[in-house]
């Protein structure tokens, strides 16, 4: 889809898509709202059980007073990290029961949640023998960064993070911020249809 545009996009990053910054300064708004309904209209037109988002959310101020009160909480990064890739595998197991595979993690580099998630990886990792007994970590043969200026698949995970991140995050009409409601009717469409 970047490749085809003319001329190309050198790969989506959307914040800097937004700004105006690094590949895409001197873009016209115009330009940079077509790339983002062209990358928006693929992720529609993949088969709908091919892919899934999941969020996770944690109200910063209720964990902060908690914490407060003497509860040990992990961060949100932790929290959100590990819910949402444990998700992830549970959606996969069902969705695909006949395609059980080892499976590996990947995100874009420096992202927060991902040092304690595989730090926490290599621990449990440790304590597997030649038969895996623990069904999750077990299952997991790697957790690594990519660059996802060439990744496109952690491209696609940043248009679908931004849009929500967008909604959740301001009730002001910013840009492009309707992306996370088309997203969202994609995926009511998916789980309205049998299966």
């Amino acid at each position: 889809m970047l490749e085809k545009r003319l001329p190309a996009a050198p790969y989506l990053h959307m914040a800097d898509l937004v700004a105006g910054k690094d590949p895409y300064a001197g873009w016209q708004p115009e330009r940079r709202n077509s790339l983002v309904i062209d990358a928006n209209l693929y992720l529609q037109s993949l088969p709908k059980k091919a892919f899934c988002a999941l969020v996770c959310s944690v109200d910063v101020s209720a964990r902060g007073e908690l914490v407060e009160q003497g509860c040990a909480i992990e961060t949100g990064a932790y929290l959100c990290g590990h819910c949402c890739i444990g998700q992830a595998f549970s959606w996969y197991y069902e969705t695909w029961p006949e395609r059980l595979e080892i499976g590996r993690v990947y995100s874009d580099r420096g992202e927060e949640f991902m040092h304690p998630f595989r730090q926490r990886w290599l621990r449990e990792s440790k304590t597997q023998k030649l038969a895996i007994t623990n069904t999750f970590w077990g299952g997991i043969a790697g957790v690594e960064a990519l660059d996802s200026r060439k990744t496109p698949a952690l491209q696609a995970a940043d248009l679908i993070a931004w849009a929500e991140s967008r909604k959740r995050s301001s009730s002001q009409d910013r840009p492009q911020r309707h992306l996370a409601r088309i997203q969202e009717m994609n995926h009511s469409k998916l789980a309205a249809s049998p299966r």
